[in-house]
């Protein structure tokens, strides 16, 4: 942790104090237009923050496995958001998912679910669905 670091975590809580949650919608499916469905729902997973505050976007990001800082320091990220993405553990030690990462995951279901309901897609998506 150096000053630097400090303030941009202290900026990025008074970026996240003032975004009003409430303005946040939840996008549609474009079937014409999947790319930009695909961006639409990344673009809002980055925005609403998880269990540990952290961006939803840990969830359905690439790579589940996280890489040390040693292999990947911190000067790769544009922003602590994009780092939290990259780094919030799926799993503990022993290879068992985390409570967080549990609850996260629900809510991102949750989301998915709701956009796809109204839709065609929802045909795919509904076997997925837990009781």
């Amino acid at each position: 942790m150096s000053p630097t670091s400090i303030r941009q975590l202290r900026e990025l809580k008074i970026k996240e104090d003032s975004r009003d949650r409430d303005t946040l919608t939840v996008p549609t499916i474009d079937p014409k237009n999947w790319p930009k469905t695909t961006d639409a729902l990344q673009d809002y997973f980055c925005c609403v923050l998880g269990e540990t505050k952290a961006p939803l976007a840990h969830v359905i990001r690439d790579e589940a496995k996280v890489t040390h800082e040693a292999d990947n320091p911190a000067t790769n990220y544009d922003t602590p958001a994009n780092e939290m993405i990259a780094r919030l553990p799926h799993q503990d030690a022993a290879g068992a998912d985390l409570p967080t990462y549990i609850h996260d995951r629900s809510k991102v279901w949750q989301t998915m679910a709701e956009v796809c309901r109204d839709d065609k897609c929802w045909i795919y998506v509904k076997p997925f669905q837990q009781l």
